[in-house]
Formats: structure tokens, C-alpha cells, sequence
């Protein structure tokens, strides 16, 4: 996943599996793009056609989409009113900031049923 010199919102798909203690582990990053037409600055937009083509992808490959990804341009990696108003209960938002065209950090956060958000903790493993 290249992201450095991005002057508009990336995004893509996270696939892994979840597990019962409310964490999960990424497997796969799929990239896709961006397909906001008005602020492509501010907002992403993932294509219904994209969904269905990563969700055969992921059964083909026995995985399932956990999640997405998206960066926020020269912002912190916290979630939006808009990233909130559009969540999916259970799925992961690892939301990647970007300064000065440069990876600063990221920050992963869950939506439980019940709409309420937590952070969850990141955890690079080298496989």
C-alpha cells in the first residue's frame, strides 16, 4: 500500500478474521478507489461494485472483510462526524494521517451495537 505524495483520501478494505474478544487480525489490505465526487480532499467513498468485488475476493481466499481504511489529509487520525454518521456496526476503521504528504500515525476504532465507538489497540505483527 503506497500512500506517501496522496493529495486526496485513500481508502480501501481490511480482510482477517475477528474474534470474540472484540479484536481482529488484518491479513490483507485492498486498495480501491476513491470514488467521492464533490471533496475527495475531505471524504472517500467506496463504490458498491467494489464492495462485491473484494467480497469475492476475500471468500476466495477464505478471509472476510473486517473493515476499511482511510487516510485523513493532514488531520489526525480521529473519526469524522461523517466517518460516524456512515459506521457499520462490528467493523474496524483504521484511519491512517497524513502530514505533509508523509504517514504520521494511524488509530483503529470499532462501533459496538449499541453505536458506541472505542479505540482499539494496533498491533503490527512481522510475519
Amino acid at each position: 500500500m503506497q500512500l506517501e505524495y496522496v493529495s486526496d483520501e485513500s481508502c480501501g478494505f481490511l480482510l482477517g478474521t475477528t474474534y470474540s474478544d472484540g479484536g481482529g487480525e488484518v491479513l490483507e489490505f485492498i486498495e480501491v478507489a476513491n470514488s467521492e465526487q464533490s471533496n475527495k480532499k475531505n471524504r472517500y467513498l467506496i463504490h458498491p461494485t467494489d464492495f462485491i468485488k473484494v467480497e469475492r475476493m476475500a471468500c476466495e481466499a477464505n478471509l472476510e472483510i473486517i473493515g476499511v481504511y482511510h487516510t485523513h489529509i493532514n488531520q489526525e487520525a480521529l473519526l469524522s462526524s461523517t466517518d460516524k454518521k456512515f459506521a457499520f456496526p462490528q467493523f474496524f476503521y483504521l484511519i491512517l494521517s497524513m502530514v505533509n504528504f508523509k504517514f504520521s500515525h494511524a488509530r483503529c476504532w470499532r462501533m459496538d451495537n449499541e453505536g458506541i465507538f472505542k479505540e482499539i489497540p494496533i498491533n503490527v505483527v512481522d510475519k
